[in-house]
């Protein structure tokens, strides 16, 4: 015998649960999420004054620089930065921090010293140095040789070199360095790439338990893609996580806005009637959509830094190096790619890197979230100063 599923009367649809769900579904996407998201950055409703950002991001630097200017000093003091120093034979990682001088100092050399350098002492494992890419005349890297090892290039490019082919023997003589070191990893670091207070702890986890599960021979892993490049894209992958996080999230409410209502389940799964709960899912559905839409993904997917094990690794997309990791063996091939090149405008470091790896039919990864914290928000390019502060803000 087969059931006969009743059409639902339009006063069974819009009861009156339905519509008072739909009013404050209305109220709130209307009045609340537009002033609780206008301080938020990549939020849809993102609404602040340039200068109110930089103070905000100028403030909190200042902050970080004090906390790092006196936790380096109180190491210093009890003589563990002599450590540093000390010879391991094989170690597993080998760290680079590639600096160059500001017009403005905001002392970002001296915060990504300060995240590593207790790491580091603790792990046993690894060996660490500050790039000098401008000798005497880069102040903070030159006092910072006094505690920590800082190396300089002997042979340093000509003046008339574009800053562009620069970055490139800048990066090929940190790597050289590392490799001297004979580490199984090499992470090469932007001085504006602040590595959080977990990330070798984090590294080992990635690499045992994400990266092995990767059966494509992989040259470099990215552990920073900056955050205005991180939102509801029109990418394939992006759009199917929308539906599925706004799935799931519309069945969430709909179970807790039904609870008690068990004559309305059992009607839907003798299929009777969908029209009470399956209109309260396509509402909760909406809501949650723009609810994602509104807040902006880099803010979802930061959220997943309170946990290693809610980390994930992708293919990583083309652009920025400010933080990679390197297998010993990819990067000497990479060194090599590198010495017969020349970079410019059109072919920067990053994307020079990116050729390589599809060259050579390797992938490149992506650590999700990031693994750093971009705090360059003065360019270190000449000519230019203040970038967008917006892109500074996010935690």
């Amino acid at each position: 015998m087969i059931m006969e599923v009743k059409r639902p009367r339009i006063g069974t649809i819009l009861n009156y649960p339905n519509v008072l769900l739909l009013l404050l579904y209305l109220t709130v996407g209307v009045a609340v999420v537009p002033y609780l998201c206008r301080r938020l950055p990549f939020s849809m409703f993102y609404a602040t004054s340039t200068a109110r950002d930089r103070e905000t991001v100028t403030t909190e630097n200042d902050k970080l620089v004090k906390q790092a200017f006196s936790s380096i000093h109180a190491l210093n003091t009890s003589g563990k930065l002599s450590l540093l120093k000390r010879s391991i034979e094989e170690p597993e990682f080998c760290f680079v921090v590639n600096s160059v001088s500001r017009h403005v100092n905001i002392y970002s050399l001296t915060q990504v010293v300060n995240a590593l350098i207790p790491q580091i002492l603790v792990d046993q494992q690894s060996v660490f140095a500050v790039y000098n890419a401008e000798g005497k005349t880069h102040k903070e890297a030159v006092d910072l040789s006094r505690i920590t090892p800082v190396i300089t290039n002997p042979n340093p490019s000509d003046a008339t070199v574009t800053s562009y082919d620069k970055q490139r023997t800048d990066y090929i003589f940190a790597s050289e360095w590392c490799l001297q070191s004979n580490a199984n990893y090499v992470v090469i670091l932007e001085d504006d790439a602040l590595p959080f207070s977990n990330f070798i702890e984090h590294l080992r986890f990635i690499l045992d338990y994400r990266v092995n599960k990767h059966s494509e021979e992989w040259a470099v892993l990215k552990l920073f893609y900056p955050e205005k490049y991180q939102g509801w894209a029109n990418d394939v992958n992006v759009i199917v996580e929308l539906v599925v996080c706004s799935g799931v999230g519309g069945l969430l409410l709909t179970v807790i806005l039904s609870c008690g209502r068990l004559r309305e389940f059992r009607n839907l799964c003798q299929l009777k009637s969908f029209a009470p709960v399956g209109i309260r899912f396509i509402l909760s559905t909406a809501f949650v959509t723009y609810l994602l839409l509104s807040v902006g993904r880099p803010h979802f997917i930061a959220v997943r830094k309170v946990s290693m094990h809610l980390t994930t690794v992708v293919p990583a997309p083309g652009c920025c190096c400010p933080a990679n990791l390197y297998q010993r063996s990819h990067l000497r091939e990479l060194v090599q790619y590198l010495q017969g090149i020349r970079c410019d405008r059109s072919l920067p470091i990053d994307l020079a890197i990116d050729k390589f790896v599809e060259d050579r039919g390797y992938s490149k990864l992506l650590v999700v979230p990031n693994m750093v914290k971009h705090i360059g928000f003065i360019s270190s390019i000449p000519g230019k100063m203040w970038k967008p502060a917006k892109n500074f803000r996010i935690k």
